[in-house]
C-alpha cells in the first residue's frame, strides 16, 4: 500500500496531538500518584487504557487508609 505524503503528515500530527491532549495529563496524574509517567504510553496500546484503569483502580493509593479514618 502506498500513502501520500499529506496523509502521512496528518497521521503524525494526529498522533502528536493525541499525545499532548491525553498522554501528558495522564503522565502528570500518574506522577502525583507515585507511578512513573512513562506508564501513560500504555494508553496508546489498543485495550491498554482499559487494563490500565483496572490496575490503577485496585492499586494501593497514597494517603491515609480509609479504615484508619474511621
Amino acid at each position: 500500500m502506498f500513502y501520500s505524503i499529506t496523509s502521512m503528515i496528518s497521521l503524525i500530527i494526529g498522533l502528536i496531538l493525541a499525545f499532548v491532549v491525553v498522554g501528558i495529563p495522564t503522565g502528570v496524574i500518574l506522577r502525583r500518584l507515585g507511578y512513573s509517567e512513562w506508564w501513560a504510553l500504555v494508553l496508546f496500546i489498543p485495550g491498554g487504557a482499559l487494563v490500565g484503569l483496572w490496575v490503577l483502580a485496585f492499586a494501593n493509593w497514597p494517603g491515609p487508609d480509609a479504615r484508619a479514618r474511621k
